[in-house]
């Protein structure tokens, strides 16, 4: 699906624009791609958007094969909000490019109360993309999320996987990096929490991951450039680190 001059472009996708409540959504196995100007394509994915509200659901979005460039592919987008209920990424496959996003759960919009779950997939990033992670730039507050089992790889500056990141709010969460394997390139992040905004009282575990980090790359870490309090813990984690690389920290 490709969409140009500011449309949306959908495949094989859920768009709420009102009110999703107490439901079970699943979108799986399905093959698309999503390429798209101001990130707005869509493919085996589901967006809550900006007036849009998913609340106490279940969303599954499994065994899917996607690509994305700019847009997201097998992600969940909240530009809205999200309330309790549950979100699983699970044995997805893919890649994305030009800050797009893959396997991912992505947004500007507020979550809460929810448990977040991305399990067991594998995916690329390169050029400020994501994969196998959670970004947020709005505000999660008292969610629990799990980051478990993925493979990935992160190519240039910018680009994210197995992990969480964030220029807004995470208050009150638990956040578990556990059993990924990654490799990072030129400046990647790999089975990490990278911190722009505020983590308030929150409990982060990054623990028995594999991963390596080349030409300035983080793996394995918690990299806090913003506000962070409460309890982390790094530990029985392999890695390796050349050319400026952080491992383990």
């Amino acid at each position: 699906t490709q969409a140009d001059d500011g449309s949306t472009a959908l495949a094989n996708s859920v768009q709420a624009d009102g009110t999703l409540q107490g439901s079970s959504v699943q979108v799986m196995a399905n093959q698309g791609s999503a390429r798209a100007g101001g990130h707005d394509g869509l493919a085996n994915s589901i967006r809550a958007q900006k007036r849009g509200r998913i609340a106490a659901s279940s969303v599954t979005v499994a065994a899917n094969q996607g690509t994305a460039q700019q847009g997201v592919a097998n992600s969940v987008d909240v530009a809205g909000s999200l309330q309790g209920g549950s979100i699983t990424i699970l044995g997805n496959q893919g890649s994305a490019r030009d800050g797009g996003a893959i396997n991912s759960v992505v947004g500007s919009g507020r979550i809460a109360g929810s448990q977040i779950t991305i399990l067991g997939n594998a995916g690329s990033a390169a050029t400020g993309a994501l994969a196998n992670s959670v970004r947020a730039e709005g505000r999660i507050t008292g969610a629990n999320i799990t980051i478990l089992g993925n493979q990935a790889s992160a190519q240039g500056g910018g680009s994210k996987v197995n992990s969480v990141s964030g220029s807004g709010s995470i208050k009150g969460s638990q956040i578990l990096i556990a059993g990924n394997t990654g490799r990072a390139d030129g400046g990647g992040l790999v089975n990490g929490l990278h911190n722009r905004g505020s983590v308030a009282g929150a409990q982060i575990v990054v623990t028995g991951n594999q991963g390596n980090a080349t030409g300035g790359g983080t793996v394995n870490s918690v990299d806090n450039r913003g506000q962070l309090s409460g309890r982390v813990l790094i530990a029985g984690n392999r890695g390796s680190a050349t050319v400026g690389g952080t491992v383990n920290s």
